[in-house]
This record gives structure tokens, C-alpha cells and sequence, in this order.
């Protein structure tokens, strides 16, 4: 599933451990520890990010969700 890899690599890269998560079918849950300040934030930023580029192409649209 491309949400949880990107979610995946974007943990990797601001070291952010993830727990635990839970898919709904329009949100998502999850459980995670930072390893300073900024690592969340910057985690889920990368991962919106990369969602709407997805989405975008996917349905052949433009901008913000």
C-alpha cells in the first residue's frame, strides 16, 4: 500500500518511531515517538504532501485535498 510505504520512508527520514497506526477510510490513526521537537510534524507534513501528489494524478485534478 503506497500510504504505509511513504509513511514508512517519511518515519525513516525525521526518525520518528511508529507504533502503532489504524487506516480508517478518511483518517488515520497513529501511535509515534519522536526523536526531537520536530519529527512529527515534519513526518505528517512529507506524508500530505506526497498523498496529494498521489491523489492529484490519480484523479487527474490540481491542488489542496
Amino acid at each position: 500500500m503506497l500510504y504505509l510505504h511513504s509513511l514508512k520512508d517519511a518515519a525513516e527520514k525525521y526518525q520518528v518511531a511508529i507504533h502503532a497506526f489504524v487506516l480508517m477510510t478518511n483518517h488515520v490513526h497513529l501511535l509515534v515517538t519522536p526523536s526531537d521537537n520536530t519529527g512529527a510534524g515534519r513526518m505528517m507534513q512529507a506524508q500530505g504532501r506526497k498523498y496529494v501528489q498521489y491523489f492529484n494524478f490519480t484523479y487527474e485534478r490540481t491542488g489542496t485535498l
